[in-house]
């Protein structure tokens, strides 16, 4: 429940840091994440990232936090809002640390995961029913949109649950640090997700980029891409070392 609870909160300093500072800023801030997984990880379950792993997990959060950040606007965070997504971060490694320690530990993912999500409930309910400033923006979209609205926020929740599943049920066989970097790419994904609505469904999202701009894109995922090729190169070795051994 604990890691649930935290998980819900570590969304608190994120809310806050986005009324003080662009999006494309706290955006890219996350990918502090990353580095405070190979921090608790190292520490609290021995974890230890080759060489090879930190080569490709440098590149990630860079390629990321350019794909993130607008080259049109100097990334300058404040102290305040870079303190607010380095406690974010933060609160997201901690719960992440505390499904893996747990369910490692009684040797049943599933039960792990369970109250995992009750504890996210119960603060998502505190929240909701105590905090005025998230409850009433809420309530005022539902009835702003009704019915779409409800069922857009549903479906989108019921995405996030089953990505948050994968995400910690992969911690279970790499380190918190390469599963919290891999995570990273979700930028070079948006963007993917972007273009193919852009070409196919353009009545939905489309998408419109200048020269420097899609140069600036095609760079920063291409960084991200090397850094994947370098986790896939190290995932390979050890599978054959494995395979070696046995």
């Amino acid at each position: 429940m604990i890691a649930g609870i935290i998980y819900v909160a570590a969304f608190i300093p994120y809310l806050t840091a986005l009324k003080e500072a662009d999006a494309s800023i706290v955006v890219s801030l996350y990918q502090l994440t990353p580095i405070f997984s190979y921090v608790l990880g190292l520490v609290f379950l021995g974890e230890h990232l080759s060489a090879l792993q930190m080569l490709a997990g440098a590149l990630v959060i860079a390629g990321a936090v350019s794909l993130s950040s607008d080259p049109k606007k100097p990334f300058r965070p404040t102290g305040k809002t870079f303190g607010l997504m380095a406690l974010s971060s933060f609160g997201l490694a901690t719960s992440a640390l505390l499904f893996k320690y747990f369910a490692l530990d009684s040797l049943d993912p599933w039960a792990t995961a369970f109250w995992e999500y009750v504890g996210g409930g119960i603060c998502s309910l505190f929240l909701f029913a105590f905090i005025g400033s998230y409850r009433r923006p809420f309530i005022a979209l539902l009835e702003t949109g009704g019915a779409r609205i409800a069922a857009l926020n549903l479906s989108g929740e019921i995405l996030t649950v089953f990505g948050t599943l994968a995400m910690s049920f992969a911690s279970l066989s790499a380190p918190l640090a390469v599963v919290s970097i891999i995570n990273g790419t979700q930028p070079f994904i948006m963007l993917l997700i972007g273009g193919m609505f852009t070409l196919f469904l353009p009545h939905i999202i489309s998408e419109q980029n200048g020269r420097a701009s899609l140069v600036h894109r095609i760079v920063s995922s291409a960084v991200i891409f090397a850094g994947v090729v370098f986790l896939f190169i190290w995932r390979l070795t050890a599978w054959n070392k494995t395979r070696d051994t046995v």
